[in-house]
């Protein structure tokens, strides 16, 4: 995080703040969960840094305070935008991912959930899988 504040970035976005649901090889609870995510985002804050929860949505409720954003890919293939609303609720943005096959398939998904994602307040883009910038498909 430190690095990133030294180069200029305005927020990060750590990635894989969800062990307590995974195999990790360490006995992590909720709790544990809840305690490292916050800490996080004070570090990132402490180097005035915005910061950003993907991942552990499941306790969202917990952490929606402590996060200025949150990031998730593929609600709509998973079925998990709604939990998202917490964020919204509290006027922050939700940056949502969908990774389709190709560029057509991508329009075909917009006119299909597009709808849903603006409804629900989550800013939607359609993306290679292999973010190669060939295409990009928005809600």
């Amino acid at each position: 995080m430190t690095l990133a504040a030294e180069k200029g970035c305005d927020a990060v976005e750590p990635d894989n703040v969800d062990g307590f649901t995974n195999k990790t090889g360490f006995s992590l609870s909720e709790a544990d969960q809840i305690g490292f995510n916050t800490l996080v985002a004070q570090f990132a804050r402490q180097r005035g840094l915005a910061v950003g929860l993907k991942n552990s949505f499941d306790i969202g409720e917990q952490l929606v305070n402590d996060f200025d954003f949150a990031v998730i890919e593929q609600c709509h293939e998973y079925d998990e935008c709604e939990p998202l609303a917490l964020f919204v609720e509290a006027g922050k943005p939700v940056f949502n991912a969908e990774y389709p096959d190709d560029e057509g398939a991508a329009a075909g998904l917009a006119v299909e959930q597009c709808g849903v994602v603006n409804r629900l307040g989550i800013h939607t883009v359609f993306l290679p899988l292999d973010l190669d910038g060939s295409w990009r498909v928005s809600c």
